[in-house]
């Protein structure tokens, strides 16, 4: 809500002031089970999330116990609302609006508790593979890490065959809008979504 002044998260000392919308952000989810043991995999559009957030949509779900895991990534956007308090509109001054915090951790839990009541059986299939940076993705400092493994995990219904969801993992700065970009946005990632939400169907 651009009502509310947000300010950007990922470059330099202070954020920017976001001045509009580019792209929707997410928070995307998959929940599976063996009947015994259940896993929610959460990733948001977001430059970051703290470890007691994360504990208290724990909390909130009752996942607290040995039976019930909930992991929350963040893709680590640099063109998403400061959610660390290092971007505001000057060093030392937190861009966090609480308000914002209080309404992602709603989602999530809303999110996993709304996927936990719908569980189908499912078939699984995972591959992976080593893309080639080139073009794609750099490190501009020393030393140059660049992880090429690229994963996914699709999973079908069981009964029908039709796509539920595909889980990918690629390790490259989400950074594409760079530093004078002053729109929200989920930046490549939430690109990568969509095209394989196109192609393939279901959830990614």
């Amino acid at each position: 809500d651009l009502k509310r002044r947000v300010w950007l998260a990922g470059f330099g000392a202070s954020g920017r002031k976001a001045q509009g919308v580019h792209d929707p952000l997410y928070a995307r989810a998959v929940v599976l089970s063996d009947g015994s043991q259940t896993v929610a995999i959460v990733a948001l559009d977001l430059i970051g999330f703290f470890h007691e957030d994360v504990e208290e949509a724990r909390r909130r779900l009752g996942w607290t116990g040995p039976r019930s895991y909930l992991f929350l990534a963040s893709t680590h956007v640099h063109s998403g609302p400061d959610t660390l308090g290092m971007w505001g509109p000057a060093p030392g001054i937190s861009g966090v609006d609480r308000h914002y915090r209080d309404r992602v951790l709603d989602a999530v839990v809303e999110l996993v508790r709304e996927l936990s009541g719908r569980l189908e059986e499912a078939d699984l299939a995972y591959a992976r593979t080593d893309v080639e940076p080139g073009g794609l993705c750099r490190d501009s400092r020393d030393p140059v890490v660049i992880d090429p493994e690229l994963d996914a995990l699709r999973l079908r219904a069981l009964k029908t065959g039709a796509p539920i969801a595909t889980v990918v993992r690629w390790s490259c700065h989400p950074e594409v809008l760079w530093d004078d970009n002053n729109l929200v946005s989920a930046d490549y990632p939430g690109e990568v979504c969509g095209a394989v939400e196109k192609s393939a169907g279901g959830a990614c």
